[in-house]
Parts: C-alpha cells; structure tokens; sequence
C-alpha cells in the first residue's frame, strides 16, 4: 500500500510542508472572495499590480509579501 503525502490542506488554500517554506497554495482556483476571486486570480492582479510579467514567478521576497496579503483573508474566511 503506497500512501502518498499531502501537501494542500482541505480546504486548498494552504499549503502543508513546502520545502520552500510557503504557505498559500497560488494554484488553488476554490473562491474565496464574496467577489467569486479565488487565491489564483489574486495572484494573478499581484503580479499585474506589480509589473512583473504573467511568465515570471515570484522573488521569495515578493512571494512572501504577496502571502502577507493573503494570509489575514484566508484566516477571515475559516472564521466565517
């Protein structure tokens, strides 16, 4: 029997042991907005907002900037 490990949470927002120390899942595609905006499409302005180009991934810095942003609207969406 092979068990394989999970690395989204439940609820697909959160990340579970990155080895890069990430928490937000950028994949996800579950809104979270009232707006019907998930955590991607978030991302997605991120990078827009920012002037980096659709094809280029985050800095770790920029990465880590952009997860502040989020964190406090997943923690506000658990609570509801």
């Amino acid at each position: 029997m092979r068990i394989e490990k999970q690395y989204a949470s439940d609820d697909t927002y959160i990340l579970i042991d990155n080895p890069y120390g990430y928490q937000v899942n950028i994949n996800s595609h579950r809104p979270i907005l009232r707006s019907g905006e998930s955590i991607n499409d978030l991302y997605r302005r991120y990078k827009v907002a920012h002037n980096i180009p659709a094809w280029c991934p985050l800095s770790n810095v920029e990465r880590r900037e952009f997860e502040a942003f989020v964190m406090p609207v997943i923690d506000m969406v658990r609570r509801i």
